[in-house]
């Protein structure tokens, strides 16, 4: 995955590192030369924050886990400086699985506090009270790491169960909703709740100076709009089969053609195109980057043969179009053959995928 980079796999799901998490002690690096820190409340800054790290993954995986005791698996968990996020291939169908997932997460970090708190009123002379004359000296002292993991386990109960989308509390109060509604109608109510959330988090940011918070505001439209698009998106093509959006065979090209043909064949509507052998079967496909490819390298003599891909399926005409797009995300594909009874019948590219889903 690009802009990542890969750090773990447990229970076959692989942890990434976005690319912009080193920012982080970058941060505090900056943050201690403000202060005038040593190396000590540096250390100590470091050392809290890939402990919170770590108990953010165990929350994605309190997620990915329970989804898939539903069926559903995990792509990855990606984790970047605002936190992680675990990359369900779906969202559970039924609302009360969909609640469960949900909660999964938060009672993770549960979990974590109810196993810290009684450690620390047992083991620790000051509790789960910091040993610190000022908000500053908190990180001075190793003994303040214990209370900082248990205060922001509960900080991130709290923020989680916020319900605001993306946050875990936006999917329960949809899952909730959802079970006395439809999934669209409560998606929608969860996407202005959301909206609302939003507008406060930016008025209290900009009034206490917390732009953290405003940014966080801006983070919540964006997201939360997505979802509802996502959920009106698949709403409108439940049901339907690929045939809906087939197009026919307008151009054959076959793989002992040059890709000068393929050059000469090139539309702002046609750019993918499924190559054939001189027996008329689908051989392979063309994408529209080979052909820039081949161009670039002023290589337009070769085959086309050359630079078709032998990576394609064929779907057939009844297929359901929701899993013919999910396919076309997941593996890039860039045109597929469509067969009614092992005929072929016509085809279905990524343009016409894409303008269809932009137009719901």
């Amino acid at each position: 995955m690009k802009g990542t980079l890969k750090i773990a796999t447990l229970f076959d799901i692989p942890v990434f590192l976005h690319w912009s998490f080193p920012l982080i002690f970058l941060w505090i690096l900056f943050l201690g030369y403000q202060i005038d820190a040593g190396l000590q409340p540096i250390a100590i800054l470091s050392v809290f924050f890939v402990s919170i790290f770590l108990c953010v993954v165990l929350h994605e995986y309190g997620h990915a886990l329970t989804a898939r005791k539903y069926g559903v698996n995990t792509r990855d968990i990606i984790l970047s400086p605002i936190g992680g996020v675990a990359r369900l291939e779906r969202i559970p169908s039924r609302p009360v699985e969909e609640l469960l997932v949900a909660l999964a997460g938060p009672a993770v970090n549960l979990a974590i506090a109810l196993f810290l708190f009684p450690l620390l009123l047992l083991f620790r002379e000051h509790g789960i009270f910091f040993q610190a004359e000022s908000d500053l000296e908190i990180f001075s002292q190793w003994s303040n790491l214990g209370p900082l993991i248990l205060g922001t386990n509960v900080v991130l109960i709290i923020f989680n169960l916020v319900p605001a989308f993306p946050m875990d509390g936006g999917r329960v109060l949809r899952s909730l909703l959802a079970m006395k509604m439809t999934r669209v109608k409560a998606t929608k109510i969860a996407f202005i709740v959301a909206q609302f959330f939003a507008f406060g988090f930016f008025i209290w940011g900009l009034y206490f100076g917390n732009y953290i918070l405003c940014f966080i505001a801006i983070f919540v439209v964006l997201t939360s709009r997505v979802e509802w698009k996502s959920v009106q998106r698949a709403a409108a093509i439940k049901g339907q089969a690929v045939s809906a959006l087939m197009s026919p065979i307008r151009t054959k090209l076959y793989q002992d053609q040059s890709m000068r043909e393929a050059i000469a064949a090139l539309t702002e509507n046609e750019k993918y195109f499924l190559v054939f052998d001189r027996n008329d079967s689908v051989a392979g496909v063309l994408f529209y980057e080979f052909i820039m490819h081949a161009q670039a390298e002023q290589d337009l003599d070769s085959t086309i043969g050359k630079y078709q891909s032998n990576s394609w399926n064929a779907f057939k005409s009844d297929y359901p179009l929701e899993n013919a797009i999910a396919i076309f995300q997941q593996r890039g594909y860039g045109i597929v053959p469509i067969k009614e009874n092992n005929v072929l019948v016509g085809q279905l590219d990524i343009n016409t995928l894409n303008r269809f889903v932009k137009s719901i």
